[in-house]
């Protein structure tokens, strides 16, 4: 089944169940539109039988990070800062001054680390559809995920109390 027929028989089920899971039509439009993305990123190898509930799932996983990435968002406009980005928030139990500390620390990576830090953390994405999207090989933007941690350790390492 390509990913056109998988969009073409469940699409109207999937908006319907994101409307009921998001706060606005344009929200629920966007989650769906997450759901099809992280499947046309990954090789489809599900059992067809469980294909509805697999994209069911992940469409209200889409959802739950917008809310997420939309909490990250409002803390930001409170602050009046430049967008969190970290992925912590008031849930995760880290103290505010920590999740500054690892905003500043994400900022000061080279561009190429922080998008597959991004990637990687925020979306979840595999490295090798990293790879994929970013046009190279899985073990470069493995790499890359490596080095920025090692980099944050530096970084944090230093600015710790």
């Amino acid at each position: 089944m390509t990913l056109q027929e998988i969009y073409d028989r469940y699409a109207d089920d999937l908006y319907a169940y994101a409307c009921v899971l998001c706060r606005s039509e344009d929200e629920a439009a966007d989650a769906l539109q997450d759901c099809f993305v992280r499947l046309a990123l990954r090789p489809l190898r599900l059992d067809l039988s469980d294909l509805r509930g697999y994209l069911f799932v992940s469409l209200r996983n889409a959802a739950a990070g917008r809310r997420r990435r939309w909490a990250v968002w409002r803390a930001r406009d409170k602050r009046g800062g430049v967008p969190a980005l970290s992925p912590v928030d008031g849930d995760a139990g880290v103290a505010p001054d920590e999740a500054m500390r690892i905003e500043r620390g994400l900022a000061a990576l080279p561009p190429e680390q922080r998008e597959v830090v991004f990637l990687k953390v925020w979306q979840g994405i595999s490295f090798d559809a990293i790879g994929r999207l970013l046009g190279i090989p899985m073990n470069t933007a493995a790499s890359r995920y490596r080095y920025a941690l090692e980099a944050l350790r530096g970084i944090l390492g230093r600015d710790g109390p």
